[in-house]
């Protein structure tokens, strides 16, 4: 009986051998991970220099890590821009702004302050929206208020705090646009907030269609809803051990069926952050203000146009080089790392559509 390891044909003289040796190897492949990819703080440099400023002294403010804090930000800035643009690493090749992110950390370590910050530019919107959608008075012959209907289309939604597809569609209805970010304090019901409207069956055929940017068609004993054009981004806080039973529940299915895998996870154990005075300061609250607002607006405007099309960013040539190289260089360890790692690396580097496009 043979094996092959590092390219290597390795004989096996027996299965108790078989059982010890592929210990050993398995084992030596999560020692290869961890030295292909170790552990590291987020790089700021690859953020405009004002962006990375405040969203740092943010976290300090909150007396909380950063790393997480680029995730809930990408997650915000990718929805409010929505269909609008989208990326080609190559020609016939598109993809969605659409990114999933999860806060893995335990209670107590300040993952909601700061999100709940980079959101109220969204409050803000929000509540301008909602305000142009008005129900007006007016008074019938016996002088009671009779409600009529709202003069102003309905209002667009910029962001959700708990999720269903149910919600969504009637979220994203007659929306060109077609972005909104979900912010949860709570990740896990993500899984668990799904399924309520039916008795059997599931919904993770359509939330992996979702991160796809798919359209997604979900049948009821009712009706059936339709979301197409989605660009839905999620970020979420979780704790370690309500990740691995809600992601590893269901004997492991949603590692199997790629779930786990669209999400970009930041772990860190319990740090002590010291409380200091120091507070988000006007300057840089109103730089990661105006990214948000300015992005918006030319979203905003440029579906309002006829015959309007997504903006295609393709990259140049350097760009495109660095790109291949750097995903044949990652798909070329897939044979040393655990399966489970693996499952991450099309995600990490797009869904690999190369010849056809992205809904």
């Amino acid at each position: 009986m043979i094996r092959m390891i590092d390219n290597t044909l390795t004989p096996i003289s027996s299965p108790v051998a078989v059982k010890d040796q592929l210990g050993s190897y398995y084992h030596d492949k999560w020692e290869r991970a961890h030295t292909l990819f170790p552990k590291r703080n987020f790089p700021w440099d690859v953020l405009p220099q004002k962006i990375a400023d405040s969203l740092q002294q943010l976290a300090r403010s909150c007396a909380s890590s950063s790393n997480a804090l680029p995730g809930a930000a990408i997650a915000i800035f990718a929805s409010v821009l929505g269909s609008t643009i989208s990326i080609s690493p190559k020609e016939s090749w598109e993809e969605p702004l659409i990114f999933w992110f999860a806060d893995i950390r335990g209670s107590g370590q300040g993952k909601t302050p700061s999100t709940r910050a980079l959101r109220k530019v969204l409050n803000d919107a929000q509540k301008l929206e909602d305000l142009a959608y008005s129900k007006p008075c007016c008074q019938d012959e016996s002088d009671q208020a009779l409600d009529v209907e709202p003069v102003s289309p309905r209002p667009r939604g910029y962001f959700m705090t708990d999720f269903t597809l149910e919600g969504l569609r009637k979220e994203l209805l007659g929306s060109p646009h077609g972005g909104i970010v979900c912010i949860m304090n709570e990740l896990s019901s993500i899984i668990t907030l799904q399924n309520q409207y039916k008795g059997k069956g599931n919904d993770r055929e359509s939330l992996i269609g979702l991160h796809d940017g798919d359209p997604v068609r979900v049948i009821r004993a009712d009706g059936a809803d339709t979301i197409e054009g989605s660009r839905v981004s999620i970020f979420g806080g979780i704790q370690p051990e309500v990740w691995k039973r809600i992601f590893g529940g269901e004997k492991g299915l949603y590692t199997v069926d790629g779930t786990v895998f669209r999400f970009l996870p930041t772990y860190e154990p319990n740090y002590f952050h010291e409380l200091t005075s120091e507070t988000w300061s006007p300057k840089n609250e109103a730089a990661w203000k105006s990214l948000v607002t300015s992005a918006l607006a030319w979203g905003n405007v440029r579906v309002s146009t006829k015959d309007w099309e997504p903006l295609i960013l393709s990259f140049d040539e350097e760009a495109q080089a660095r790109f291949i190289d750097w995903r044949n260089d990652l798909f070329g360890y897939k044979a040393e790392l655990p399966a489970i790692i693996n499952g991450f690396m099309p995600n990490v580097n797009g869904h690999e559509k190369v010849g056809q496009k992205s809904a």
